[in-house]
């Protein structure tokens, strides 16, 4: 019998075959993803914050952002969309929860200084 609280291990192998994924496939998503994740307070802890809320559905809108640009570019096997979606939903999460505060602040500055330069609002 096996363990239904177990999640199948991720094939980032074959994830990266399919897509050539690079990080710089998402960085726009990862970054404001960022920020949104350590303003809810999600912290460093992706596995326990998974564990006890539903913070892996904030990612739906950003994996869908990434997920169809590399379907523009051919690079999105859609006999793998939901597994696919799963691994790009893991990899912002991890990659959220690894940001350190000084590298958070020095992203919101970068934005903020970005968006006031170029006035896009």
């Amino acid at each position: 019998m096996t363990n239904k609280t177990n999640l199948p291990p991720i094939d980032l192998k074959q994830f990266e075959a399919d897509t050539r994924f690079d990080i710089r496939d998402a960085m726009p998503e990862l970054a404001v993803f960022s920020i949104l994740w350590h303003n809810m307070g999600y912290g460093t802890d992706p596995v326990g914050v998974v564990e006890t809320t539903k913070a892996h559905m904030l990612t739906l809108p950003f994996v869908f952002a990434i997920r169809d640009r590399l379907r523009e570019d051919g690079r999105w096997p859609e006999e793998r969309n939901l597994e696919n979606c799963g691994i790009l939903t893991s990899i912002l999460m991890l990659k959220a929860a690894k940001i350190e505060p000084t590298k958070l602040k020095e992203m919101r500055d970068t934005i903020s200084r970005e968006a006031i330069a170029h006035r896009f609002f």
